[in-house]
This record gives C-alpha cells, sequence and structure tokens, in this order.
C-alpha cells in the first residue's frame, strides 16, 4: 500500500466564514430527505456569495479526478452535510424497516443504521454495483479518523485502468464494453458491460467478488469474455491506488461511475467513524 496521498488539486478547505454560515441551517434528518426541503436548502446556501463558485469547482473537480475532499466541514451537523452533498448531487434516503433515512454508519461497531459493521479491508468497487443504473455520487462524512494507522481510503480512477488495458495492448477493452458479464446483488443479478463511456468520461461497474462471465453470453464469446476479466482484475490488482486519511471534518464525494472506491483494514475496536449518504443520477 503506497504512502498517504498528500493534500491535492482534488482538495479544498472551507472558509471559516462559509463554514459559520452553513451552521446557521439545521433541519431534522427526516424533513432533510425530501427534494422540497432539499430544494429550499438550495435556494438558502445560493445566497451566499460564494456558492456558485464553490459549485462549479467541486462538479470541475469530480469531472477531472473523479472525486474531491472537502476539509473543515462541520460534520455532526447534518443539514450543513446535504448542503454540500448538493454542490454534486441530490441525496437520496434509502428505505429501513424503520422508514427512509439519508445516513447510515460506515464503522466497525453494529448499530440499527450500520451500512458497514466491520473493520476487514474493503477491496476496491463500485457501490449499487448491480444496480440497472448505479447511484452518482457517494458522500462519506468523517466524524472520527482511525487512531492507528488503518482505515485508509483508497480509490482507482476508471480512466487509468482503460489506459493501462490500452497499454497493455487493448484487445480486451472492446470485451469489456461488451453485455457479456453478470453482476449478482442481493435479489437478482444483472447483465451488464464492465467498461463505458458517459459524458465524455471514463466509467466502471465492478465487485470483484460479484461479478463473472455472464452463462448466457453465446459459447463462442465465453472464452473472450473470461480471458477479459481476467485482464481487468489484473490490472485494477495491480495498479497503486490514490490513498487519503480521512480526518475528522473531511466530506469526501466521489464520483461512483468514474472512480472505484475501498479501504484499509483498521482494528475492530477502533472508533472510526464515518457517515454515507447517496445520490442517484439526476
Amino acid at each position: 500500500m503506497p504512502a498517504t496521498t498528500p493534500p491535492s488539486a482534488a482538495t479544498v478547505r472551507l472558509e471559516a466564514e462559509l463554514v459559520t454560515y452553513l451552521e446557521d441551517f439545521r433541519f431534522d434528518e427526516s424533513l432533510l430527505a425530501s427534494s422540497q426541503t432539499q430544494a429550499a436548502l438550495v435556494r438558502r446556501v445560493r445566497r451566499h456569495p460564494e456558492w456558485t463558485v464553490m459549485e462549479r469547482l467541486v462538479r470541475s473537480m469530480l469531472n477531472q479526478h473523479g472525486h474531491v475532499v472537502l476539509q473543515g466541514v462541520p460534520v455532526d451537523n447534518d443539514t450543513a452535510v446535504v448542503a454540500l452533498c448538493l454542490l454534486a448531487g441530490s441525496p437520496q434516503p434509502q428505505l429501513t424497516p424503520d422508514g427512509e433515512r439519508l445516513f447510515f454508519d460506515v464503522r466497525s461497531l453494529a448499530t440499527p443504521y450500520s451500512m458497514s459493521t466491520t473493520a476487514d479491508e474493503l477491496a476496491l468497487h463500485t457501490d449499487t454495483a448491480s444496480c440497472t443504473t448505479p447511484d452518482r455520487v457517494l458522500a462519506l462524512a468523517c466524524r472520527q479518523a482511525d487512531p492507528g494507522e488503518g482505515g485508509l481510503s483508497t480509490l482507482l480512477r476508471a480512466g487509468r485502468i482503460r489506459a493501462e488495458l490500452e497499454r497493455r495492448g487493448g484487445e480486451h477493452v472492446h470485451a469489456l464494453e461488451s453485455s457479456w458479464f453478470s453482476i449478482r446483488g442481493s435479489v437478482s443479478a444483472l447483465r451488464t458491460p464492465l467498461l463505458w463511456r458517459a459524458y465524455g468520461l471514463d466509467c466502471i461497474r465492478w465487485r470483484s467478488d460479484c461479478v463473472t462471465v455472464d452463462p448466457s453470453v453465446e459459447p463462442a464469446c465465453r472464452h473472450t469474455a473470461a480471458a477479459a476479466l481476467s485482464a481487468l482484475r489484473e490490472v485494477i490488482e495491480s495498479l497503486a491506488p490514490t490513498v487519503y486519511r480521512l480526518q475528522r471534518g473531511d466530506l469526501l464525494l466521489l464520483d461512483n461511475w468514474t472512480i472505484l472506491h475501498g479501504r484499509t483494514e483498521f482494528a475492530p475496536t477502533s472508533q472510526r467513524f464515518l457517515r454515507r449518504l447517496r445520490c442517484p443520477p439526476v
């Protein structure tokens, strides 16, 4: 695993005046899930003279880097976190047995609304990979960093993966752009290509533990598909990811179509605590 990536062009520290402005907004989470509340929140935050500039900056960084880390975020204020997510997309709730929720916990300890309850390493992957249209933007707000050396966020852009495949000859790219593969979900499997381009950007759909050659692929194509899948797996494992050590107050926004994400393992007793939101395509 490479050393933690230093602050880069994909890192932005919020101005103290903007943080103070955001701290004035507080809504209950049940209201924040409403599109009407989010629309009202957008109207209010856009009154800030720097908001439109920030919006353009964040979207430009997502297009250029596939992610952006906002620093100095008041992460204990759910309304402020949602407002900053609105720079990139519209956070959408997920259905739970207790109703709809916007925020889910990412930590080693089980809670009623945990998205993750393990401290194990998570391999690079696409979230909601088995959905017909995966979520476009994911947000991870860091409330508590791991005090040790673990829990590093890892990122790998689809453009780097495609470039490496082409550098090795490129013979597998066409196969990976074909609907010869299947990604297994909790209910069913989706037949899909693994690489494609959208809005001029290289995109990828990947879950190493769930992807196979679809059994309905024509026999003449199965060997080509299997070789392409093996090549893609090898390239993803060989490339060094961008690595961040998220600190309290960091908000990682990532384009789930153009970048894979994962994390290194950390101690099961660690207090590392992130909150996750999802933003489907708009």
